[in-house]
C-alpha cells in the first residue's frame, strides 16, 4: 500500500488501512438499527439536517462522509530536534470530490461557534480545530488532519522527498502479499535515530544559565 504524495521521508511511522469509510458507517448504522432502532433514526436525522449560518441546511452524509474514500492513513515524523515541532503527526481519508468537501467544511466552520475556524481566503482549504493546535486541509484528493505546522508546510510545499521514495520502504514494502489491505511500517532505523537525538539534548548541560541561592 503506497504512502500518498504528501508523505515526507521523514516519517518513521507509517500504517495505511483499505477501508472504504461510507461503507464501515453503513455497517455501523445497521449494528445500531439492530441494538436501538431509534437511537440510529436519530443519528441519521442528526446527519441528514444540520443548520447553515444562512438559514438552510446541510445532508452531512451526502455531502462529505459519502465522499470519503480509502485509505486511510496515518504517519509519524520526528525531527530529531528538541522543542514544539519535535514530533509531526498526520491523519488521512481520501475523498472523491474536493470541491464538495471544501464547501461543507466552511458551511460547517461557520455554525460551529468557534470548534471549526477558517483560514483565509475566498476559499479557505485548512481549517483549525478550535484551540486543539490541530488543522484540518482538503487536498485535491485527500482530507488530512495534523498539528498545524505539519499542515501549513503541507500545503506550502510538496515534500521534496516522500516515504515511497525511501529504500527503507520499498525493501518493506516488497514483503507485503498483492492482497494485504493493511500495513504498518516502522523504520526503526531512523526512529531510534531521531529518540537518541532527542535524549541528548534533553540531557545536555544549558550554557549561559546560572543560579543563586
Amino acid at each position: 500500500i503506497e504512502p500518498p504524495p504528501h508523505i515526507s521521508a521523514d516519517a518513521v511511522v507509517y500504517a495505511a488501512l483499505l477501508a472504504n469509510p461510507p461503507e464501515l458507517i453503513e455497517e455501523y448504522q445497521k449494528i445500531l438499527r439492530r441494538a436501538d432502532a431509534e437511537a440510529a433514526e436519530r443519528m441519521l436525522a442528526g446527519l441528514e439536517r444540520i443548520a447553515t449560518a444562512g438559514g438552510g441546511t446541510i445532508d452531512l452524509e451526502d455531502m462529505l462522509l459519502a465522499r470519503l474514500r480509502e485509505p486511510l492513513t496515518f504517519e509519524l515524523a520526528l525531527s530529531g530536534s528538541a522543542g514544539p515541532d519535535a514530533a509531526q503527526f498526520t491523519m488521512t481519508c481520501g475523498i472523491s470530490d474536493a470541491d464538495a468537501v471544501q464547501h461543507t467544511a466552511a458551511a460547517l466552520a461557520e455554525t460551529s461557534g468557534g470548534l471549526l475556524v477558517a483560514g483565509e481566503g475566498e476559499r479557505p482549504s485548512r481549517f483549525d480545530l478550535g484551540s486543539t493546535g490541530l488543522s484540518l486541509a482538503v487536498l485535491s484528493d485527500a482530507l488530512v488532519v495534523g498539528l498545524a505546522a505539519r499542515i501549513e508546510s503541507l500545503q506550502r510545499d510538496a515534500p521534496s522527498a516522500t516515504l515511497a521514495d525511501t529504500q527503507a520502504f520499498r525493501r518493506a514494502a516488497g514483503t507485503v502479499p498483492h492482497e494485504a489491505w493493511g500495513v504498518v511500517f516502522i523504520d526503526r532505523a531512523r526512529l531510534e535515530r531521531a529518540a537518541g537525538d532527542l535524549m541528548r539534548q534533553r540531557d545536555a548541560p544549558q550554557h549561559g544559565l546560572s543560579t543563586s541561592v
